[in-house]
């Protein structure tokens, strides 16, 4: 995995999907809102620190934020990953 390929707008799609607010996603993780929003802005590394909770709490594979192109089962997320891809 290429770090510098994280997709931070999935992290961000799929926390909304699954209806966490970056305050409860955060402490979930066990760091501040404002960290968070760093991490989810793309501003920081430390989500290397973080990746296998994320993925555990948002039930991904790690490879689903380092790739564009990778569908999921699920036709709702499907529907927001076109809508990604369009922004």
């Amino acid at each position: 995995m290429n770090i510098d390929k994280f997709n931070f707008k999935k992290l961000r799609l799929l926390r909304k999907f699954n209806g966490y607010t970056q305050e409860e996603f955060s402490n979930l993780l066990g760091i501040s809102q404002s960290a968070y929003a760093r991490l989810e802005s793309g501003y920081t590394h430390s989500w290397e620190s973080h990746l296998k909770r994320i993925t555990e709490l948002l039930n991904v594979s790690p490879d689903y934020f380092f790739t564009n192109d990778e569908p999921m089962n699920d036709r709702r997320i499907s529907k927001y990953e076109r809508e990604l891809r369009e922004k």
